[in-house]
């Protein structure tokens, strides 16, 4: 839930419509980060 927080602490108001949008960008980089995250772990793991 860091997200809902990182969009609610940005300094200027934004219609509900950009914050949705800024979310879903948000969604998806952090599923992208994920994704890297857990490729990165299941690497580590197969190498030790």
């Amino acid at each position: 839930m860091r997200a809902v927080h990182l969009l609610n602490a940005f300094p200027y108001p934004m219609t509900t419509s950009t914050k949705h949008m800024e979310y879903e960008q948000l969604r998806s980089d952090m599923n992208e980060l994920k994704c890297e995250a857990d490729q990165k772990g299941l690497l580590e793991m197969v190498h030790e």
